[in-house]
């Protein structure tokens, strides 16, 4: 409600703001005019002081319109962004460019059509409403030329209009699959010297629509201003004999001949259309593109599976029964699907199969009691302490730092310092180990880890193994790694490769490829 009332305000001083100052202008050209024909008795001071008195309001309500504007627009933008928040929670974005930049880039300019569009359009057609007020009053021979050249400008506004929404969907669907390529492109940096040639996505295609919809604008630009002229010269040449010695007739040819400055920005504005147009596509097809996900909040005390394996995969269907206090390690070849396997059992993708959580099937859905620690764990654009309590909230500082240490990051002693972006950088080594932080101090039941031995030499090797075989005392534990330290005690063994013959090592660390 209290943003509606601040929308309200803002429009409102908005079409004050766009009315005085047409009023200003229609007011000074009478003025001018009645001035070079007045006589001795004139009184100058008047229209002076009317004029002063509207420069004034003009200010304050282009001031105070910006000022409430501005408070919904944040407001707004708040409420929007929460909303893709709340609608996303429990949701599974499948598209990764439909999600890209949309809270930050796209949320803003839906927030902001109001004020951008909205506003612009309401105050040139209450500008249009007072010139044909002042037509029909003052000069009313004048009414029917003014009626033909509005007709024209609403023609020429509508084709814009559809022009602009037209080129929105085409540059929508570009972007779309653009944008997605760059980032790959970006990401792929590391292995540009292996290629000869190395030529990032074209942009040409988006420039050009970009193009054609700053063009449709100048010359819907270019079109409102001949007509006008046209339309003042008719007039003048029709009738200003007739109107000789009257200072008002001067009101309506004066308007037409500053057309640019009070109907140019709704011209200006379908700009602003076309980013909404974008964004609000984008944003839809955000929430709509996502698979919901069930959320299940039962304890999981055992978890079997039969037939089971990520939905859309190649990899082989799994069956076995993992009880509390275990460890079970998955291995396979590279691309096998040991990844999707451990996020598919948490419930984070789609299943198929047998899943039974204490005998009882629960075939799809996110299982509340379980933590999947990524292959490259996710660091959040904030501090040391969020990035852990994310996995506990409850946890205090004295336990953080306590798994800090337990981990090899003790010499983190700030856990306040932030590691986000333009923070401290995170090494390939200090994101596993952060990981397997974030599962030491998870309440879950169920833990999954994914290659928790990249990147760490054998001493951190032999402290993450000796932490697994803690967490697998008390707890549901599945690894999956390449890597196998001859440290990790594991119960039981499951690969999702056929072919793969597996060695035995007593010493030193076996890797499988």
């Amino acid at each position: 409600m209290k943003h509606k009332k601040l929308l309200a305000v803002s429009l409102l001083l908005a079409m004050v703001h766009f009315l005085v100052g047409f009023t200003i202008l229609l007011v000074s050209s009478w003025f001018i005019a009645a001035s070079a024909i007045a006589g001795l008795g004139f009184n100058y001071m008047l229209p002076a002081v009317v004029i002063r008195g509207l420069a004034i309001l003009r200010i304050a309500s282009g001031y105070f319109s910006m000022l409430f504007g501005h408070h919904h627009l944040l407001d707004s933008l708040a409420d929007i962004r929460v909303s893709v928040f709340k609608s996303l929670a429990d949701n599974h974005v499948i598209a990764r460019d439909t999600s890209l930049n949309a809270l930050a880039y796209q949320s803003e300019e839906v927030a902001s059509i109001w004020i951008a569009w909205v506003g612009q359009n309401a105050g040139v057609l209450l500008s249009i409403s007072a010139l044909m007020f002042c037509a029909v009053v003052f000069t009313p021979a004048l009414t029917w030329p003014l009626i033909v050249f509005l007709v024209v400008f609403s023609v020429i506004y509508l084709g814009l209009v559809l022009s602009t929404l037209g080129n929105a969907v085409k540059l929508a669907k570009s972007q779309k699959s653009t944008q997605l390529s760059l980032i790959q492109h970006v990401e792929s940096a590391p292995i540009w010297h292996m290629q000869n040639q190395v030529q990032p996505p074209k942009l040409s295609n988006i420039r050009k629509i970009q193009n054609r919809i700053q063009s449709n604008t100048r010359i819907a630009t270019l079109l409102t201003s001949i007509t006008s002229i046209a339309t003042m010269c008719f007039i003048l040449i029709n009738y200003a004999g007739a109107h000789v010695g009257n200072s008002l007739f001067v009101i309506i040819p004066m308007a037409l001949l500053s057309v640019n400055d009070w109907l140019g920005r709704a011209i200006e504005s379908q700009n602003k259309l076309a980013s909404f147009h974008i964004a609000n596509k984008s944003m839809a097809a955000l929430v709509h593109e996502s698979a919901p996900i069930h959320r299940h909040d039962t304890e999981v005390k055992s978890l079997k599976v039969s037939n089971f394996k990520a939905e859309n995969t190649r990899m082989p269907e799994v069956s076995g029964t993992f009880d509390s206090a275990s460890l079970s390690l998955i291995v396979g070849s590279s691309g096998s699907g040991k990844s999707r396997f451990l996020q598919s059992l948490a419930g984070l993708i789609p299943c198929q199969g047998s899943r039974k959580i204490n005998q009882k099937d629960l075939p799809n859905g996110l299982l509340d009691d379980s933590l999947y620690v990524e292959q490259f764990p996710y660091c959040l654009s904030d501090t040391l302490k969020s990035n852990l309590l994310m996995a506990n909230p409850e946890a205090s500082d004295a336990c953080l730092n306590e798994v800090l240490n337990k981990v090899g990051l003790g010499y983190m002693t700030d856990i306040n310092q932030w590691i986000g972006e333009n923070g401290r950088r995170f090494s390939g080594g200090e994101k596993k180990r952060l990981g397997l932080a974030r599962a030491l101090l998870s309440q879950a039941n169920l833990i999954l880890i994914d290659e928790p031995f990249e990147a760490l030499d054998e001493k951190n090797i032999e402290i993450a193994c000796a932490l697994i075989n803690q967490l697998a005392e008390l707890k549901i534990v599945l690894v999956a790694s390449h890597i196998i330290p001859h440290q990790l005690k594991i119960d039981q063994q499951i690969s999702l490769d056929p072919k793969l013959q597996l060695e035995t090592s007593k010493e030193g660390i076996f890797h499988h490829e």
